[in-house]
């Protein structure tokens, strides 16, 4: 594959670089074609012979002379002596006789030479580099970096590094969490391993190992109550089908976790190993409810109500969009709701929360009527007769003003 992209890039300088006044000599061009063909039947002694030849004879800090010192270092990047590629990238790129965007491509080649050859400080400096003037570094090029760091090694940085890439996507690969979980814990930083745990197990349910490390951490930091459940869990239990993922996400409930619980059942459904059905998306409902993420808890009952004939998933939704101020949702809802609510037990609070989305909308006669229903049910009884003589107060104040 390398030697497919020499060849090319060969015949790119020679042809479409003359617009920018970048042009091989004829004798060059003919040198390094020959050794081109050397380097496909990888007869590289011979090539370097020619190639330092030709070297020998052309000013040292012209563009024939970078565009050698480039060949040479592919040559020797391909026979594995990574050293002497770098030794001589550096020097192509120190001539600055290249145009910028091969001496920003050269960048890159040298900065993963030095981190193969172990020289990680220089390594990372000229990849730190290359990230500057890149528009959108790839996701290799954040793991190398991340990679490089660790090895160094500066943990905290490789963290950083890992972090960033981990949230420039929402399909994170298992070996970047691999990488995050190694600093953490060469750091000593039980609590964010733990938390980087728990996202791993819920993306990676059936990765024994990862349960064990979470044991193992859950006991080390002295909470042996979880330390047990998980242990006890993972003895016991076949990691491997929708019945193990379900009661993994319900004993994350029972342990006061709910925001994983949620999390892992998520996932879950989006991956099809649980089916995105009624009562799923309830449950995810009320684990987001638990977790105190209401905007998400809002977002799932507003998919699910219109399933629920009884109503009480719809009037559930309501009381949130109250909690949450939208008023005007929580109106919209409350009305749809009410011809199909089955309980009379929540009649009056259907009402009582009716009374208060209109007042805050304004219409306080609305409100008014309302609240003169609400009245009616013993549990509702006193805070709609506040509410109503607030209302009364209201109204007079408006009459006497007019």
């Amino acid at each position: 594959m390398m030697r497919r992209i020499l060849l090319i890039v060969f015949l790119g300088l020679h042809t479409v670089a003359a617009a920018e006044q970048y042009l091989l000599t004829e004798s060059t061009y003919r040198v390094l074609s020959a050794a081109q063909e050397k380097m496909e039947a990888q007869q590289y002694t011979q090539a370097e012979r020619d190639l330092q030849a030709l070297l020998r004879d052309i000013s040292s800090g012209s563009y024939d002379a970078a565009v050698v010192r480039q060949t040479l270092g592919y040559l020797y990047s391909e026979t594995g002596d990574y050293a002497r590629a770098a030794s001589t990238f550096r020097e192509a790129l120190a001539s600055e006789a290249l145009p910028p965007d091969v001496n920003h491509n050269l960048r890159f080649n040298l900065a993963q030479l030095l981190i193969a050859a172990d020289n990680y400080r220089e390594g990372i400096a000229e990849l730190e580099r290359w990230m500057q003037n890149e528009a959108s570094p790839s996701d290799n090029a954040y793991l190398l970096l991340a990679t490089a760091y660790y090895r160094l090694p500066d943990y905290q940085k490789s963290i950083d590094t890992i972090r960033i890439l981990i949230n420039r996507t929402s399909q994170p690969k298992e070996e970047w969490y691999r990488l995050q979980l190694a600093s953490h814990m060469e750091l000593n930083q039980y609590r964010a391993a733990t938390s980087l745990l728990e996202t791993m197990v819920s993306r990676y349910p059936y990765q024994k190992n990862y349960w064990d490390q979470l044991a193992a951490l859950y006991m080390q930091q002295e909470q042996q109550f979880r330390s047990l459940a998980v242990h006890s869990l993972t003895m016991r239990m076949d990691l491997g089908d929708a019945n193990t993922l379900q009661r993994i996400i319900d004993m994350y409930r029972y342990l006061g976790i709910p925001y994983k619980a949620a999390r892992m059942l998520e996932q879950a459904m989006a991956d099809g190993v649980i089916a995105r059905n009624f009562e799923q998306q309830k449950r995810l409902a009320d684990s987001w409810l638990a977790a105190r993420e209401l905007g998400r808890a809002i977002e799932v009952l507003s998919s699910i109500a219109t399933q629920d004939q009884t109503g009480e998933t719809g009037f559930q939704l309501a009381r949130l969009q109250i909690n949450e101020e939208r008023w005007t949702d929580a109106l919209a809802t409350l009305q749809q709701v009410e011809p199909m609510l089955e309980s009379e037990r929540l009649r009056g609070e259907l009402l009582l929360l009716k009374g208060m989305a209109y007042f805050n909308l304004g219409d306080y006669l609305q409100a008014r009527t309302q609240f003169s229903q609400a009245v009616a049910f013993e549990r509702q009884r006193n805070q709609a007769g506040q509410w109503l003589r607030h209302v009364d107060g209201l109204l007079s104040e408006q009459q006497s003003a007019s």
